[in-house]
């Protein structure tokens, strides 16, 4: 949450329940709890809820969640309630994340139900001392008719674009997609605590629910550098550790974008703090 007040509150009534708050306006907030459990294996009991707003390029949606999570790492499961105005949904999700792999599934169990899957792997290949190429696939799918809010709309992994502006596009408005195909490729040049690497980031943002057929769209339309559901950019990047612990990173990069998304400048400077 950006421009936000956080407040935190550790071993709340003596129990070991952790507190955190986070405040940006009256209508826009997250209240956390998160309990330890010590059995055979440490996990946590976690509860949220959260106020938010969901600013997509075909509208805005107020949205209130509530959810109860259940976590041993790598694994989380949850189950919980999306409220968005006159359209309350119940949902089950599972995900499972360790280095190098995310995996989130999610199952709605509203009237007219959904499933959304999504997978992303993170290899790396050393080619010689300092010297490696990083590579992020990432692809998702949906089975069934979601609402608008969660639908797939791209841009934040593929460099030089908007978030969420990458989309099939109806009547210029554009709607979200039903399966996506996202690739980055980094050639990474390690000097003593600095990186520096080029790259080539690619998404495709389809309205077709299978996988394969959204690869033969892809095929027909990787050249149509006018389609709003496809982007490609290639650029140079510099990045510095912040915190090896956590894997904070200080990121700049050049990016030049290769389709005519309305939604982007000939060149784009971006400057990122992951902390």
């Amino acid at each position: 949450m950006k421009n936000s007040l956080n407040i935190h509150l550790p071993n709340l009534f003596g129990r070991a329940i952790n507190s955190k708050v986070s405040l940006s306006s009256l209508t826009d907030y997250k209240i956390e709890l998160s309990k330890p459990v010590l059995t055979k294996r440490l996990f946590f009991l976690n509860f949220f809820n959260e106020n938010y707003i969901v600013r997509l390029p075909c509208g805005n949606f107020s949205m209130n969640k509530s959810e109860v999570e259940l976590k041993v790492s790598p694994v989380s499961m949850a189950i919980g309630l999306e409220k968005a105005p006159d359209n309350p949904r119940k949902y089950a999700r599972i995900n499972y994340e360790s280095k190098g792999v995310n995996l989130g599934i999610k199952q709605d169990i509203s009237p007219n139900p959904f499933t959304k899957f999504e997978l992303a792997v993170k290899p790396t290949l050393d080619l010689f001392k300092g010297l490696k190429i990083e590579t992020r696939f990432g692809l998702g799918s949906i089975f069934g008719n979601p609402p608008q809010y969660d639908k797939f709309y791209l841009g934040k992994n593929v460099k030089g674009y908007k978030d969420k502006f990458i989309s099939p596009t109806d009547y210029n408005v554009k709607n979200g997609g039903l399966s996506y195909l996202e690739v980055t490729t980094k050639l990474l040049f390690s000097m003593n605590k600095l990186n520096l690497y080029a790259f080539n980031s690619f998404g495709y943002n389809s309205r077709q629910r299978n996988l394969t057929k959204t690869l033969n769209e892809i095929q027909k339309e990787i050249y149509n550098k006018n389609n709003s559901a496809f982007g490609h950019s290639i650029g140079l990047g510099v990045s510095i550790p912040v915190n090896k612990e956590t894997g904070s990173l200080l990121d700049a990069t050049l990016s030049f974008p290769l389709t005519n998304n309305s939604n982007i400048e000939k060149y784009q400077f971006d400057l990122n703090f992951d902390f």
